[in-house]
């Protein structure tokens, strides 16, 4: 490295110290030179501005920024330093001390690597250049063995540059390096023994002092020079004894730092392999971890950049590498290590399977250059070691590539050699340890074939307990599940049953659909089938059908598919779309038409050699075994088989019960978790409540009963039941206990499971005490002492005219009946009565019932009966006084309370206008002393009519509110129909509310017309439920279907008495368990008949609606009346309109919901997996120094860099639009969504999408095109999307096969999708990544991006081209016109997609082999439908290869090009490479001509 006096010079010399000395004066003061130069720094400090001005005329400015930058690396005391101090041999120490180079000598004992000792020579040399003012010093390091030389360059890009070798001693550095020795040359030009000088482009070097730095081997470690230019003195003997000396030290630190260093690095080896023994032996299963430890630690040791392991394949002798290292670290930095497809080689080829080092790579002949090339890595030195197993050497290990620019020392080697030893132990372990599973994202062709070809499991590899109810699916066997499911499956129906492609594609794919909760996942499926396979196999005394086997294996496996970790109820709570297309067990058949699906799938058929009958019952099987998982009907089912053991009629001849007991072993299996082991039970049910929260009650209450039962049926289950057992009582030992020592609450709960009888009945009798008591109101009497003198003051003074203005506020009947009610209290103490009795009739008027506010109405008697006073009153409709109502034989239950026996009794009755009894009240005396009088019956009379005008004045209004009320909702109704069509179902129950209301009806239920079965069916149904705000909810249950013929339900009647009516059916009755009385029936007629039928059901005896929502007939009858009859009559219209409307919005609606449900699955499925999202999202931005290099050119081929495509697209959209344009989470997320969509075929593919975008994003970089963000957007996502699902056929293809695809499109098909998908990407959950844009701004750029992605239609460019080749002809083209922008857009587009054609002439090959490939895959495809292919697509044309390229290219790629680059003149480099592969393929056409004729001559 120069000094900075190198370049002071600009013109002129400056004056050297010599020439001071040529003063008397001054070598009178100080005679030496150390004395002048002393004495000259001390001018210059006085008066600094002589040495600004010098400066002024004499130095550049690049040599004072220099000086600058020399003067801030040095030590401060530097200047503090003598010359004095320097001089004096005797006091090197203070030299040494004060100079601060005893601090930076000690750092260099500190240092890590050579590196780090060259940069503190080197920084120890420029305080020794300093001292003895030398112009120049630099700085030499030799490799290992001291035969190539490198000089130190700090703070250049390249930090060693390679001088050339020692041996010839040509310069001062090589033979100092050579002999060992400090040379002090006085004269340069004139020393033979240095015919080269220093080193080229030093001519002015003139005097010069070479010291080695020796180690303790006596090998040169490094060489120094120091120069001084012909200008200057030689230097001197003192100033060559000074940097001996001061190097010498700094040999000294270097040699302790080699030995510190190698005592370290052996300690650090000790450890580590210890370690490494500890992982092999105590956790065998993460062998990787051990590989990959050993692989990183071995970098380390020996400073390498990449690190190889290639093992050997004996069968094929051939060497392989399944992961590699790319340079990758993680967060702390550590290596990275990528599993991707194999590179093989034989193993006699290169240098792969010898001991050695090779110090340059590609100038040693040994070195195999595949794999660079398959990489695209550079390989400048390797460090290669077999690894010696038992039977020979089992692999290779290489490093690669030392740092810092140096090669692989003999240090390196030695410390390898022992760590080989270790690598040997560790790939054995890896042999014998589980295979490594690949990652399944989709059950892609691959993984189908290689389950294929392992679909048989070795005997040795079945787990021990897979014949026991014990076994369990875990971690360590969750990779054979597969095999095991085809073992199962073939052990038990045979291998002929089923085609094993078949099989092998549906288990795999069920396993993709399953999806990874805590629970409800894969592995939970397969345990269910296995159990189910258990118990067929076991039982001997219950013998099942092939198909009825089938159904419980299959839907064992299948009973949980695209389980989301919801229970039903969270469906229906959060009305999901699931929870709209199933009304009941909603996941359980969303389970089953998964189940279907996978079925119907192509290649999936595994009982396509059923015939359609016997498919169509076993998927009967499988539907009603897969919602028997639903719980909520195991009850009813339990209930059945327990009720038939015990009355012994169960019969496995039914086939009713035959289905019953395979629900009951389909439960049994889908909660066999119960019965595993201790240990497997903890783990599942620790996974099953991160999805849901009581364990050892759901035993009880469910399980117990359940195994109880199956073992009745099949005996062979017992241990199910004694699992279950096992682990009820773990449960109870490890929860109970812990459970009430936590809450001292229910301590008192303890004591009565822990202490003896006595104890316990003390504690009953303490129960009992607490029992609350029915405890009864006692009437409140308010007694009066004297009586009122007129009524109207009664009337007035006890507040009743303020209690009956209240009536006419009701808007209830039961309001009604407390006003009533409260007012009596007030008579009673009026009258002096001791209490009453108050009677309300039902709306038949048969009955009467006793009321109270607390109880409500309570049935008393019938009033035909005339048991009690207010039944005789209520036929005779007059008031009656009683003188001891007991004695009086018409009443033999007297006033009909038992509070009153002996009395006397005055009862009056309310009467409407209509002569109806609205209610009755009997006033009691029981001091028989006091009997009613003559002014006691007028009293009653007067007020009584005061409440009779108030009651029949309410039940006007209502009349007329209620008529007005039915007017406006019949309008509402209306409008609602045709101005909310979306909302059709709440205008039905709408109806069936009002309906109700209107008639005072109980219960209504619709049945509607199924014309194609001539039957009735209900759907939803009444269940009496009432929300929190009193409207009535409907339930929609499973279907309750008859004929229309059959009872009543066909016909317009109204039935009083339900049960003694022959027409009457009680079917109905018999499914749902309610009692029927009377009905009121309608027709609902369409334009086309009966669309359905209306029944409202037992009318109320006592209303509870509210004034706008009820009316009452006139007559108030049990059942329902001809007012009834003529409302219902008209409302029956709206009904019938309103049902038309419900089934068209229902089919639709429904259409939607499994639109939405597949939709649902759809995005789950083509999103990208969390694991590859997480991992991209930590490390997104890729290191400059693993970007490819030609990745800034056209020429860039991204086949080999595959893992880091996502990164690389991420830094192209980073380098375009800045870091703050775009969420990373979303574009991460897109990017490897985008991926995942691209289908596995040979060209159109996630490369080619890559490609395109690439040659779009360099095209926008290097032409300056003037676009906006918006529009840069969309041509880089349209081109990265722009043929996303491809699936290898071209859209005439689908047009031919009239494809649903050519159907929903009818131009530019697979274009059209593309865009459909990838608009579908970017509204899925979390890959919004325009979501920052304004809703114009994202309709404008989805707009543009289809435009971009249509523009690849090859059949829409010829008229692009010709348009742009008119506008240039007329030289009119201008960028900022709309068309003419558009036009230059779509012409970019279709050149990117064309891109391969213009790469060099090994990525066209390559890319070529892919093209045709694909085409003839759609040229097979098209001769087994019958059909001729075109003949670039029919591979009897393979030859033609080249003819139909050069054609392609010459008839559309060459002009597009052509025309691009004259638009574009950045982009001739695209033309220059089309034109380059046009003439080779040119030139391949000629010589296959030639050889072909040279055949035919030879023949």
């Amino acid at each position: 490295m120069s000094s900075p006096a190198n370049n002071m010079y600009v013109g002129k010399r400056i004056p050297h110290r010599s020439q001071f000395r040529s003063s008397e004066r001054w070598r009178s003061r100080y005679p030496d030179d150390a004395m002048a130069a002393n004495q000259v720094r001390e001018f210059l400090a006085r008066y600094p501005a002589v040495l600004e001005e010098y400066l002024d005329e004499t130095a550049s400015v690049d040599y004072l920024e220099q000086l600058l930058q020399r003067k801030r690396t040095l030590p401060s005391t530097v200047a503090k330093c003598t010359f004095n101090q320097r001089a004096d041999s005797n006091g090197l120490g203070m030299v040494y001390s004060e100079i601060g180079i005893e601090q930076l000598a000690r750092r260099i004992v500190e240092c890590s690597s050579d590196s780090d000792i060259c940069a503190k020579m080197h920084e120890i040399c420029g305080v020794v250049a300093n001292i003895i003012f030398a112009d120049i010093y630099n700085l030499y390091y030799l490799d290992d063995t001291n035969s190539e030389m490198s000089l130190y360059m700090p703070g250049s890009t390249t930090e060693w540059k390679r001088v050339g070798p020692t041996g010839l001693k040509l310069t001062v550095s090589a033979h100092v390096a050579t002999t060992a020795k400090s040379v002090n040359v006085a004269d340069l030009q004139q020393d033979s023994r240095f015919p080269k000088g220093v080193r080229l482009g030093e001519e002015r070097v003139h005097h010069v002092i070479g010291v080695p730095i020796l180690l303790d081997t006596g090998r040169c470690y490094a060489v120094v020079e120091f120069s001084r230019g012909w200008d200057h003195d030689p230097f001197s003997k003192v100033e060559f004894e000074v940097t001996n000396a001061i190097l010498s030290w700094v040999s000294a630190c270097v040699q302790k730092m080699k030995r510190n260093k190698l005592l370290n690095i052996q300690t650090r080896l000790h450890g580590f392999l210890l370690e490494t023994t500890r992982v092999m032996f105590d956790d065998v299963v993460n062998v990787d971890l051990v590989v990959t430890n050993i692989m990183t630690f071995t970098k380390e040791l020996v400073s390498a950049d990449r690190c190889g392991l290639l093992l050997v394949d004996e069968e094929r002798k051939e060497l392989f590498a399944d992961y590699f290292d790319e340079g990758a670290t993680d967060e702390e930095g550590r290596p990275v290590y990528t599993k991707a497809s194999q590179i093989r080689f034989s193993i006699n080829k290169g240098i792969s399977g010898y001991t050695v080092n090779i110090r340059d790579a590609y100038s040693d002949k040994r070195f195999n250059p595949e794999v660079d090339q398959k990489t695209g890595y550079r390989t400048r030195n390797i460090l290669c070691m077999p690894i010696q197993g038992k039977n020979g050497v089992i692999g290779v290990v290489q490093l690669i590539n030392r740092l810092n620019g140096r090669c692989f020392t003999a240090d390196d080697e030695d410390a390898f050699s022992m760590f080989a030893v270790y690598s040997a132990l560790a790939l054995h372990y890896a042999r014998v340890a589980m295979e490594v599973l690949e990652y399944h994202c989709t059950c892609s062709e691959d993984e189908t074939a290689a389950l294929y070809d392992n679909a048989h499991l070795p005997v040795d590899q079945v787990p021990l307990d897979f014949y026991t109810f014990d076994f369990n699916c875990n971690k360590k066997n969750s990779v054979i599940l597969p095999q095991l499911y085809i073992k199962l499956m073939y052990e038990h129906f045979g291998k002929k049953e089923f085609d094993l492609l078949a099989l092998c594609r549906f288990v795999l794919t069920v396993k993709k659909n399953y999806r990874p909760v805590p629970y409800h996942n894969w592995e939970h499926g397969f345990q269910v089938a296995h159990c189910l396979w258990r118990m067929v196999s076991e039982s001997q005394e219950v013998q099942f059908s092939r198909l009825e086997k089938m159904g419980m294996i299959v839907g064992g496996i299948c009973h949980d598919l695209d389980h989301r970790g919801f229970s039903n109820e969270f469906f229906r709570k959060t009305r999901q779309p699931l929870a709209a297309l199933y009304s009941t067990s909603i996941m359980e058949q969303h389970h089953y038409k998964q189940t279907v699906t996978i079925l119907s799938a192509e290649g999936h058929d595994i009982f396509s050699h059923l015939t359609s009958e016997q498919y169509k019952q076993l998927l009967a099987y499988i539907r009603d075994n897969i919602l028997a998982t639903d719980l909520a009907l195991y009850f009813g089912n339990q209930k059945t088989i327990c009720g038939l053991l015990d009355s012994e009629k169960f019969s496995l001849s039914e086939v009713d019960h035959r289905r019953a007991l395979m629900s009951l072993m389909m439960t049994g299996a889908d909660l066999c978790a119960i019965t595993k082991p201790w240990e497997t039970q903890r783990g599942m049910v620790d996974a099953l409540y991160e999805e849901f929260y009581m364990q050892i009650g759901f035993i009880n209450f469910i399980c117990k009963p359940l195994y109880s039962t199956l073992i009745r049926l099949i005996p062979e289950t017992k241990p199910l039941q004694t699992g279950c057992d096992v682990c009820k009582e773990q449960w109870q030992m490890a929860e109970v206990k812990d459970y009430l020592r936590k809450h001292p609450h229910i301590a008192e709960e303890y004591l009565l499971q822990s202490t003896s009888s006595e104890t316990l009945e003390k504690l009953i009798a303490k129960k009992r005490q607490l029992v609350n008591e029915n405890v009864y109101g006692n009437l409140r009497l308010i007694r009066k002492k004297s009586l009122f003198k007129s009524i109207s003051q009664v009337y007035t003074d006890t507040g009743m005219e303020a209690m009956t203005r209240k009536i006419c506020s009701c808007s209830t009947d039961e309001e009604i009946y407390e006003q009533i009610y409260n007012i009596c209290n007030i008579i009673t103490s009026a009258l002096d009565a001791d209490g009453f009795v108050m009677f309300v009739m039902d709306s038949s008027e048969k009955d009467i019932a006793k009321y109270t506010p607390e109880t409500g109405p309570i049935h008393s008697t019938s009033v035909g009966h005339n048991d009690t006073l207010a039944s005789y009153v209520a036929v005779k409709n007059q008031p009656l006084c009683v003188s001891n109502v007991h004695k009086d034989r018409r009443f033999p239950n007297g006033v009909g309370d038992d509070r009153f026996n002996e009395c006397h009794a005055l009862c009056s009755p309310i009467m409407l206008e209509t002569g109806n009894v609205f209610c009755l009240i009997s006033f009691v005396r029981v001091d028989l002393n006091r009997p009613f009088d003559e002014y006691d019956f007028e009293m009653i009379t007067g007020i009584f009519s005061w409440i009779m005008a108030c009651v029949r004045k309410i039940k006007k209004n209502r009349l007329l509110q209620v008529q007005e009320a039915l007017n406006g909702f019949l309008l509402q109704t209306t409008r609602v129909m045709f101005d909310d069509m979306e909302d059709i179902d709440t205008l039905v129950t709408n109806i069936m509310t009002f309906t109700k209301n209107l008639v005072c009806a109980d219960r209504s239920a619709l049945f509607l017309v199924d014309e194609e079965r001539d039957e009735l069916y209900a759907d939803y149904f009444d269940e009496g439920k009432m929300s929190t705000t009193g409207v009535p909810e409907y339930t929609k249950t499973s279907q309750i279907r008859f004929s229309k013929e059959l009872g009543i339900a066909g016909f317009s009647v109204n039935i009083k008495d339900a049960y003694s009516d022959e027409r009457f059916n009680q079917e109905v009755d018999k499914k749902t368990g309610y009692r029927t009385r009377n009905i009121l029936c309608m027709p609902i007629s369409g334009k086309h008949g009966v669309l359905g039928v209306v029944q409202m059901i037992n009318r109320f005896l006592f209303t509870l609606a509210s004034v706008t929502q009820a009316i009452l007939d006139q007559k108030n009858g049990a059942h329902f009346t001809v007012d009834d009859e003529s409302a219902f009559k008209l409302f029956a219209v709206y009904c019938a309109l309103a049902i038309h409307y419900s089934r068209i919005y229902n089919m639709l609606s429904h259409k939607q919901m499994k639109y939405k449900v597949a939709m649902d699955v759809l995005q789950y499925h083509i999103s990208c997996p969390e694991d590859e999202f997480n991992a991209l999202y930590e490390k997104p931005i890729l290191p400059r120094k693993q970007v490819p290099a030609n990745f800034d050119s056209f020429d860039f081929c991204c086949y080999d860099y595959n893992n880091i495509l996502p990164q690389l697209f991420i830094r192209m959209i980073l380098e375009s639009f800045g870091e703050n344009e775009f969420e990373m989470a979303k574009l991460c997320r897109f990017v490897l969504t985008v991926r995942k969509n691209y289908r596995n075929i040979q060209y159109h593919n996630w490369h080619h999408g890559f490609h395109v975008a690439h040659a779009l994003w360099q095209i926008i970089a290097k032409s300056g095109l003037n676009l906006t963000n918006l529009e840069k957007m969309a041509i880089i996502i349209g081109g990265l999307c722009h043929d996303i699902d491809h699936r290898g056929f071209n859209n005439e293809f689908f047009k031919k096969l009239k494809h649903p695809l050519a159907a929903l499109y009818t131009t530019s098909v697979m274009e059209q999708h593309h865009y459909k998908q990838t608009v579908t990407i970017l509204h899925a959950d979390g890959h919004e990544i325009f979501s920052h844009l304004t809703a114009f701004e994202h309709k404008n750029l989805l707009e543009k991006i289809r435009t971009h992605i249509l523009a690849t239609d090859l059949a829409l460019y010829f008229p692009t081209q010709k348009y742009l080749t008119s506008v240039m002809d007329e030289g009119g083209f201008n960028p900022e016109t709309e068309p003419h922008r558009e036009a230059l857009l779509s012409l970019i587009m279709t050149a990117a997609d064309l891109c391969a054609i213009t790469k060099p002439w090994e990525t066209q090959q390559r890319t070529a082999k892919y093209i045709y490939e694909e085409f003839y895959m759609q040229g097979d495809e098209e001769k087994k439908r019958g059909l001729q292919p075109l003949p670039m697509m029919d591979r009897i044309n393979q030859r033609d290869i080249p003819k139909m390229q050069v054609g392609f290219i010459g008839f559309i790629c060459k002009p597009m090009y052509t025309t691009l680059s004259k638009l574009l003149p950045e982009t001739e480099h695209l033309l220059k490479g089309c034109i380059r592969c046009h003439d080779n393929w040119k030139q391949t056409m000629e010589e296959q001509a030639a050889n072909a004729e040279k055949q035919a001559g030879g023949t």
